[in-house]
């Protein structure tokens, strides 16, 4: 169990330096994403942004996500959820609209702060505050890919074994400090697992200092 997201970017800190984890840059999540991310990148003495993606959840339960959009656009989608759901075609479309016009509408704000990040023949090392399905994480996994990174890392404090998979299918590394077999949701495993506002994460992004040259 992690107290909260802090806590548990601290603990996933400590597992990654211990291990000798490689990376030339840390980009969290929004939002939650964010939290965890900025003990992860101060601890190892890396540079930390952002960078997005909107999950596509399931129209019975919003949370639950059968696939993602990346901020590049591109999208992934679950092929066996996309049969059962019928998302193809102009529903598809229409869903994939509104997630960008999100993405893009948040990115702004966010671009006002940090630039975006250079991830060309770079190793990416990307964080967020779980995976319960990996929708999102390997949306922007095939994103970074996209864009030249030289190695594509993934990092989250808890997982579940479905997620878990997907991501080692798409990333090059993944860490995971807890892959429960009883895994039912990502908040089950953290005693504060709030809302972080878009004005939080803004708020560390502007005061996360620069590690030194």
């Amino acid at each position: 169990m992690f107290r909260d997201r802090r806590h548990a970017g601290e603990l996933l800190a400590e597992r990654l330096e211990a291990s000798g984890c490689r990376a030339d840059l840390v980009l969290g999540v929004p939002r939650g994403g964010v939290v965890v991310a900025e003990p992860v990148a101060r601890r190892l003495g890396l540079p930390l942004n952002v960078v997005l993606a909107r999950k596509i959840g399931h129209p019975a339960q919003p949370e639950f996500g059968v696939g993602a959009v990346a901020e590049d656009g591109s999208w992934w989608l679950d092929p066996e959820w996309a049969g059962r759901l019928g998302l193809s075609g102009e529903r598809l479309q229409r869903t994939l609209e509104s997630l960008r016009s999100s993405i893009g509408e948040s990115l702004a704000r966010y671009r006002r702060v940090l630039p975006p990040p250079a991830c060309g023949d770079r190793a990416v090392l990307v964080v967020d505050d779980g995976a319960a399905t990996g929708g999102t994480l390997v949306a922007v996994a095939r994103a970074l890919r996209a864009a030249q990174a030289r190695r594509v890392l993934v990092a989250v404090p808890v997982a579940s074994d479905t997620a878990l998979d997907a991501l080692q299918a798409v990333a090059d590394d993944v860490h995971a400090l807890l892959v429960p077999e009883d895994f039912r949701a990502v908040g089950e495993w953290y005693d504060v697992f709030g809302q972080t506002t878009e004005e939080e994460v803004l708020a560390l992004l502007r005061s996360t200092e620069p590690p030194p040259r």
